[in-house]
């Protein structure tokens, strides 16, 4: 477990942005798909303006955002991740409005990828690897005699540790937004959070098909209410970050 830690601080360190942080917003659906309806409303327009209200504070607050789509344009989930995939961003939010029969069923839902696992004896080859690439040590007998799959094996160990980083950052910032607006922390195989190369988190805001979430989501006061409250939670999460990184 020791080792773990070590190797993923290392990536860490490698991978700490040097700038101002870059945060993607993705409106869930878009276009032709309206993602889940209730009455007059959709799924893809509260997504919208939710994703504008929520990108124009973090921009006050001199984050660095983008956003997937615009108002009336779809876009295909595979689109979307080569979009998220050309850029290096520290965050990739995906928003969305949920939809049950059971009306009664509500509240918002922070969505994460799977962990991973990983055999300690793997760990400790790429521990090495990691510092070969760094330059902080010279190749060891154990990697120089290691044939091509096996140093194939290495390298998909790394791009492994890198996975792994990268969602135990989206856990961090998703349990910093359950703090501060309390929800679920969930798991999910949506193909946004699993192949994203950044650490992202699919927000479900609220039940469109429950009337109080349904209000909810479509009052301008409770939407700026909640985007100042995950700007608050991003921005503290962040802060911290920058003050570990000078420590």
């Amino acid at each position: 477990m020791f080792l773990k830690t070590q190797i993923l601080f290392l990536i860490l360190l490698s991978v700490s942005p040097a700038y101002a942080v870059r945060i993607l917003i993705d409106p869930g659906h878009g276009g032709y798909d309206k993602g889940a309806q209730a009455s007059s409303q959709s799924e893809s327009h509260v997504a919208w303006t939710w994703s504008l209200e929520l990108k124009r504070i973090l921009q006050d607050r001199n984050f660095e955002v983008e956003l997937t789509r615009n108002e009336t344009s779809g876009l295909s989930l595979q689109k979307r991740i080569h979009k998220l995939n050309q850029k290096k961003f520290d965050l990739v939010i995906s928003l969305h409005a949920n939809y049950l029969i059971d009306s009664r069923v509500k509240g918002i839902e922070y969505f994460i990828a799977a962990p991973l696992d990983l055999e300690d004896q793997k760990l400790q080859l790429a521990h090495e690897e990691i510092q070969i690439q760094k330059g902080q040590k010279k190749i060891s007998p154990l990697l120089a005699s290691l044939n091509e799959e096996k140093k194939s094996q290495v390298t998909a160990i790394l791009n492994d540790l890198q996975q792994q980083s990268k969602l135990e950052k989206s856990l961090r910032i998703a349990t910093k937004l359950n703090q501060i607006w309390p929800g679920k922390i969930k798991q999910g195989p949506f193909d946004l959070l699993t192949q994203s190369q950044s650490p992202a988190i699919l927000i479900e805001l609220g039940y469109l098909s429950n009337p109080t979430d349904h209000k909810n989501l479509i009052d301008p006061q409770f939407r700026l209410q909640k985007s100042l409250m995950i700007s608050d939670a991003l921005t503290s999460y962040f802060e911290n970050q920058k003050i570990k990184q000078v420590d």
